[in-house]
């Protein structure tokens, strides 16, 4: 309904501007499609086979990462995806379980392909986990990234694919599993991936 009546505002006010200079209108115009395109929301069909690890954004794979994980002292597997300003912004749950943690930390606001982006950048990070498995979100802000929105609460349970949050243009997502709970991966630099429906790889379940 909020979009709904912005929308029809902005419609008002290009008509308005149309009478007056017609180049204001067809700036405003195209801004305003811009926008629209920018928060658009896609229903999705959502794969709940609870084996996968699903993406948690759309972008391009920058990286898959065999890495120390040196708060828990163990090895972890690190995704980063990159989201630029024409990929969808809002980001999901890349498996099952209770959010355990969030945190937030300040920091400045580099290009999200900087590989310093990760460690000096503005950031919200949610520890989610279950009985068998656990899996870290960084939202990532970037240069024109400089809002994070965190849709969900601490001690809040969530199925895989559902909406988590929402990283205003663009911006850089990061997952971490540890390494002993992946069973396989299917994705690798360079990968265009799609939040809710690209499968990054598959958890190893114990029988």
């Amino acid at each position: 309904m909020k979009k709904l009546i912005l929308f029809c505002i902005a419609s008002l006010l290009i008509l308005f501007l149309w009478f007056i200079n017609r180049y204001s209108s067809i700036f405003l115009t195209m801004f305003v499609v811009f926008i629209l395109y920018f928060f658009r929301d896609p229903n999705r069909e959502i794969n709940t086979d609870e084996r996968l690890i699903l993406s948690p954004a759309d972008g391009r794979v920058l990286g898959v990462i065999e890495e120390e994980d040196l708060e828990h002292k163990k090895k972890q597997i690190k995704i980063d995806i990159f989201l630029s300003l024409l990929d969808v912004h809002v980001i999901r749950f890349p498996i099952s379980g209770t959010i355990s943690k969030i945190q937030y930390n300040e920091g400045s606001f580099l290009n999200a392909l900087n590989k310093n982006a990760v460690v000096r950048n503005e950031n919200v990070v949610l520890y989610i986990v279950n009985d068998k498995n656990q899996a870290t979100v960084r939202m990532i802000a970037g240069f024109f990234a400089r809002r994070i929105v965190c849709y969900r609460n601490t001690g809040e349970h969530a199925r895989m694919g559902e909406k988590l949050g929402r990283i205003i243009f663009g911006s850089r997502v990061q997952l971490c599993i540890p390494i002993d709970k992946i069973g396989c991966l299917k994705v690798k630099e360079g990968d265009r991936v799609k939040a809710g429906l690209s499968v990054l790889g598959y958890l190893h379940f114990e029988p």
